[in-house]
């Protein structure tokens, strides 16, 4: 489900990189992602939240940017449908925040890259 709404934002290639679509950058850049945490956590019996973590990597020469991401969200229901829901509405919430951070750093001067 994750992976879906993320490649719903970008292309992904077969090496695992992504050429990301729809921000208007003067390069390809690779987007590589780790998931952290993905799960739906009991509070209460009739209690539960969605919670997601991610770290994000933006690269091009080098390591451009990087970021962990970390959304909780109420289930409505504390069942196996309302933790769906819950993390539904984290991975949307990622994908949105994800697509934000790429836009504000693509615009940045990429890092400085040694040769030898």
């Amino acid at each position: 489900m994750l992976t879906q709404r993320l490649r719903s934002s970008a292309a992904v290639h077969s090496d695992g990189g992504a050429r990301l679509v729809g921000v208007h950058t003067p390069a390809v850049y690779r987007l590589r992602s780790e998931l952290l945490e993905f799960e739906q956590i009991f509070d209460a019996p009739d209690r539960s939240h969605g919670v997601l973590r991610l770290r994000a990597t933006l690269e091009g020469e080098g390591v451009w940017a990087q970021r962990t991401f970390a959304i909780e969200r109420l289930a409505p229901t504390p069942n196996a449908a309302g933790g769906v829901t819950a993390l539904t509405e984290c991975s949307n919430e990622l994908a949105r925040l994800l697509e934000g951070w790429v836009s504000a750093n693509h615009s940045r001067s990429p890092p400085s890259v040694k040769r030898n």
